[in-house]
């Protein structure tokens, strides 16, 4: 190392200065060793001895020592400052620059004092940070129960802050989830406790009670999970209470009953036992307890009442009779308290059974609803009422047939899986009046073929039988089933009008006539020459084409047409009464020659006023016809102006009221 020129002169000059001393020291001991006599030979020796204490003395000089030891300590220093630099900076993920060689060793020290004492403050301020940090997460560990994060690092890292943060946003996280656990549970305490007529018991509860408005508990998941049981036990309890409430209510209510306990004791009783309060229990058992004195008083009543609901019971859970008559106390007359239990033991156990299989059981009745509305359907389909309905009821009918039929195989194939899981849990047969379900469907089934097949049967028999009889008497209308009321209206088609008007009429003639024979029910047949000619005709057309069609079928006798067999009746379609109506057309036109000939004699003389009229028959004299009017040169009746006014003229309507066809 070269020193600066200023201290080189220096030294210089402070040899220069030694030097000159040095030089009059030695010229002042040589004068001494002339002046003394010393000889020359002694005086080398003299001026080394001299020359030692000089070097001794430079050696003992103090600031030489000082400044070696204060190169050795800034040594040191830089060696010691120099590592805990390099140590901090490593534990705050620093790094550090290498100082510049020209430096000296103060200036060296100098520059690593400072280094450090800048990694230094920023390692205080980060582990300021994290001591704050823990500061909290030892007070949310306090109260969560939850031990402190451990950290590796001496200096925390920012991997490290993160990491505490996250800890202390799910332990921030996790106080509030467990606060509001213990206010929802603390919420749900208060009324048990009132419910249960109870006070706080133990330390928990007592700090949950009594410090409700400043809790000091601890949220860890021991004192919640202990609070939750408890809560689960009181719960329980409350439960066992109400169960056993809403039990002697229904027994209260079974007594009352069998009893016939007027409803103001009932109302006054259950008014002052209200809900389901350990207080409220003492006061229903009692009541129990004095019904059930008054019940050993009434056995016969009860167990007749018993009975009655057994029945119902078994009816809902498909009964057979042997499983019946199993239970032999059912008809016993001897009336005991064991007789008592006997029917309470066993309508216990039907509700049991019922509770149990209360699915299976409803399913099984949905099932037997849509069998019953399947053969209700098919019934209807017989029955001939059904097409005066309006409104779309057939189509409803045949969309429900479809509905149905669609459904029932559905219905029984998932009825079946859950009996076959239900047998395979119970390692027991379900049955439904003493068949098992596939059995009990095929039943039902096979009693349906044979009722359709016996209906058929019937029908069958029932028509060879009237084809018989017809064959033999002749044919014999059937009166309809079912009629309205006389004076009731009913819209409906021409023809329908026509066929009821025509039933009235024959029923008024046959009650007139009690001598007519049942063969000929029609009007037509029981009308005579007579009454046709004093029917209103008008316009002349008519007249003429009643002449033609109508007055030779109807003056032929009435027993001339029931010899024939031939009968019309009210129930009849268009077609068939038309029928009907040719082959009476037919038997009036089939008379003999001399017949025809002495009818037209006849006519012929009373046109003249030669012969007296024809006689009637016996069934139409009352309504005997007046001479018929003169014709004109054309051969068309003419006119008298006082008949045409007195008879109104037999319009279509008219027609259709007396039972004869339409014209047109």
């Amino acid at each position: 190392m070269t020193p600066p020129a200023a201290i080189t002169e220096a030294i210089q000059r402070q040899k220069s200065v030694a030097g000159v001393r040095l030089d009059a020291y030695y010229k002042q001991l040589l004068e001494l060793f002339e002046e003394i006599g010393v000889p020359e030979t002694d005086w080398e020796g003299r001026l080394g001895n001299i020359w030692g204490h000089v070097v001794t003395t430079m050696q003992e000089v103090r600031e030489v020592e000082e400044e070696k030891r204060r190169v050795r300590h800034l040594t040191d220093s830089i060696e010691e400052n120099g590592r805990q630099l390099l140590k901090l900076a490593s534990l705050l993920g620093r790094v550090v620059d290498e100082p510049d060689e020209n430096l000296s060793l103060l200036q060296l020290d100098r520059l690593l004092r400072e280094r450090l004492q800048q990694l230094q403050l920023e390692k205080e301020k980060i582990t300021a940070q994290m001591q704050a940090l823990r500061d909290e997460e030892a007070v949310l560990c306090s109260q969560l129960g939850i031990p402190t994060l451990t950290l590796a690092a001496e200096v925390p890292q920012d991997a490290d802050f993160r990491e505490m943060r996250e800890h202390l946003a799910h332990m921030r996280a996790t106080r509030q989830e467990r606060q509001a656990t213990f206010e929802r549970l603390r919420q749900r305490l208060f009324p048990l406790l009132e419910a249960l007529e109870r006070c706080a018991d133990g330390e928990l509860e007592t700090q949950v009670v009594w410090e409700a408005d400043d809790c000091r508990l601890p949220l860890t998941t021991d004192n919640l999970e202990a609070m939750e049981r408890r809560l689960l036990a009181l719960q329980a309890e409350e439960a066992a209470n109400k169960a056993e409430a809403e039990k002697l209510r229904a027994r209260l209510g079974q007594l009352w009953a069998r009893l016939e306990v007027p409803e103001d004791r009932r109302a006054s009783v259950l008014a002052s036992c209200t809900g389901h309060k350990p207080s409220t229990l003492h006061l229903l058992r009692e009541e129990v307890n004095k019904q059930e004195e008054l019940k050993r008083q009434n056995v016969e009543k009860f167990v007749r009442a018993l009975r009655v609901e057994i029945a119902e019971m078994w009816e809902k859970c498909f009964y057979s009779a042997e499983q019946r008559a199993a239970f032999d106390g059912y008809h016993s007359t001897t009336f005991t308290e064991q007789l008592l239990e006997e029917h309470e033991e066993e309508l216990e156990r039907v509700r049991r059974y019922y509770e149990t299989n209360r699915v299976l059981i409803k399913d099984v009745n949905d099932h037997q609803k849509l069998w019953t509305k399947m053969i209700e359907l098919e019934d209807r389909v017989n029955d001939p009422a059904r097409f005066s309905n309006r409104g779309g009821q057939l189509l409803l009918e045949e969309k429900e047939r479809k509905k149905i039929a669609r459904r029932l195989p559905k219905v029984e194939s998932d009825l079946q899986q859950l009996i076959q899981r239900w047998e395979s849990q119970h390692n027991a047969t379900f049955r439904v009046f003493g068949y098992d379900f596939a059995a009990y469907i095929e039943q039902q089934k096979k009693e349906y073929n044979e009722r359709k097949e016996q209906e058929r049967e019937e029908r069958a028999n029932k028509k060879a039988h009237q084809l018989e009889h017809e064959t033999m008497f002749g044919a014999r209308p059937v009166t309809p089933a079912k009629r309205r009321a006389g004076g009731a209206t009913e819209r409906g088609s021409p023809s329908k009008h026509r066929r009821l008007e025509s039933t009235r009429l024959g029923s008024q003639l046959r009650a007139a006539s009690p001598g007519l024979g049942r063969s000929a029910r029609t009007p037509l047949s029981l009308f005579n020459p007579a009454s046709i000619n004093r029917l209103p005709l008008t316009p002349i057309q008519d007249r003429r084409v009643l002449r033609s069609k109508d007055v030779a079928m109807a003056r032929t006798a009435p027993g001339k047409l029931s010899a024939r067999n031939v009968s019309l009746s009210s129930d009849m379609s268009y077609a068939e009464f038309t029928r009907g109506l040719r082959r009476l057309q037919a038997a009036a036109a089939d008379t003999s020659p001399a017949v025809r000939a002495s009818t037209r004699s006849r006519r012929r003389s009373q046109r003249l006023g030669g012969l007296p009229p024809a006689p009637v028959a016996p069934a139409a004299a009352a309504g005997a016809r007046t001479p018929r009017t003169p014709r004109t040169a054309g051969g068309v009746a003419a006119k008298s102006p006082a008949r045409s006014a007195a008879r109104p003229a037999l319009t279509p309507r008219r027609r259709s009221r007396l039972g004869l066809p339409a014209l047109f």
